[in-house]
């Protein structure tokens, strides 16, 4: 046997794929010589029909849509946009879920680094907060949680709402993915409530797919702030000045409902789902900010400050 034909290992066939898919996309006229192909990366004409034939293969995973390249002779030539490379212009979430997937993965320490430099303009255009925040943004399950979503896969999770001392299990089909102020949710339809619910990522216990797949909903986009309206409690606040109620960005806070009283305070009401978290703001901002109403959450403070 030609020591050019011995058979390609599995990341040898796979690379050479992307770069066969990447020559046709990037060529003139999308066709290329088979001889100059096997010439530039070393490889024989029957370890180039290896290649040949497991592109032909592939298929896209949600839409089955084949890559379809012919080969006349010498030439191959990509037909139709199923196996174009272009470009992915990936959103701040999507960006930091990628980085954060990519310390769990074990990479070659070269290919981890172009990927870094690849994510590195958009990651730092993202709020500089999250940007470190890893999983205390997106939860430990986030690549479950994707994966559902991508192959359309109903979840049983095991989920910690805000009122709950511990994890209790949700049966859901899982929609998508927001990220507004400092969290992230997952907005599913509840199957056994039956209705949409947004969870928070960092709650999240336990992840696992089932055998079932979703079936399709009527999902509402609901923002962030309207998710909190529907499902969390409300509070109204005063906050000290307008500079430092301009200073939070909480999704919860009814913007609409703000009032700048005579003596420079600003009211507002707010919703949120966590108590003690509504109540860590207000610690936090050392007298800047305060809550007017429910009375019972006035006293709650008190109890919970000491």
């Amino acid at each position: 046997m030609n020591s050019n034909d011995k058979p390609l290992g599995r990341d040898e066939m796979t690379n050479l794929c992307l770069i066969l898919l990447t020559s046709l996309t990037a060529s003139t006229g999308g066709h290329i010589r088979v001889t100059d192909f096997c010439r530039k990366f070393g490889i024989s004409s029957s370890q180039f029909e290896r290649v040949f034939e497991l592109l032909q293969s592939i298929a896209d995973e949600r839409t089955g849509a084949r890559i379809a390249i012919v080969r006349d002779e010498d030439r191959v030539s990509l037909m139709g946009n199923a196996g174009a490379i272009e470009p992915v212009r990936l959103t701040a979430p999507e960006a930091l879920a990628l980085n954060q997937a990519l310390e769990r993965c074990n990479l070659d320490n070269r290919v981890r680094e172009r990927i870094a430099a690849a994510l590195a303009p958009i990651t730092h255009e993202a709020t500089g907060k999250r940007l470190l925040s890893g999983d205390a943004l997106f939860g430990g399950f986030y690549p479950a949680v994707a994966e559902a979503i991508a192959y359309g896969v109903r979840l049983r999770m095991k989920y910690r709402a805000a009122s709950e001392d511990a994890p209790c299990e949700r049966i859901i089909d899982p929609g998508y993915i927001e990220v507004a102020g400092d969290a992230a949710y997952l907005v599913a339809w509840n199957v056994v409530k039956g209705g949409q619910r947004s969870y928070r990522l960092d709650r999240i216990d336990s992840v696992e797919l089932t055998e079932d797949s979703v079936i399709d909903h009527p999902f509402v986009r609901l923002s962030a702030a309207e998710s909190l309206q529907k499902h969390g409690n409300t509070a109204k606040m005063r906050w000290s000045t307008q500079e430092a109620f301009d200073a939070s960005t909480w999704a919860g806070i009814d913007r609409d409902s703000a009032k700048r009283n005579d003596d420079g305070t600003v009211e507002a009401n707010v919703s949120y789902t966590s108590t003690p978290w509504l109540f860590d703001q207000v610690l936090a901002a050392g007298g800047e900010l305060i809550i007017e109403a429910p009375d019972e959450l006035r006293a709650a403070l008190i109890t919970y400050a000491r």
